[in-house]
């Protein structure tokens, strides 16, 4: 029997200001905390900035402006 792949989907961030720069899906989970797991391959992320500390994901690089719309899981 064929094992069905399982689709990882990964924000990649610049480890110095959060920002992420693109996303992707992988057939393999990656073990790099520029890489941060994702509930689904968006493009929104793109431009959005991660903090590292909480979690969350914002729309502004001072990380004051919550992203609303981010996809949860």
């Amino acid at each position: 029997m064929i094992q069905p792949r399982l689709a990882y989907n990964y924000a990649k961030v610049n480890l110095t200001t959060g920002e992420c720069t693109s996303c992707g899906t992988f057939s393999y989970q990656i073990n790099n905390p520029a890489y941060i797991e994702v509930p689904e391959n968006d493009p929104d992320y793109c431009g959005k900035f991660y903090d590292f500390n909480t979690g969350l994901w914002y729309i502004d690089s001072a990380k004051t402006i919550l992203w609303e719309n981010a996809p949860q899981w």
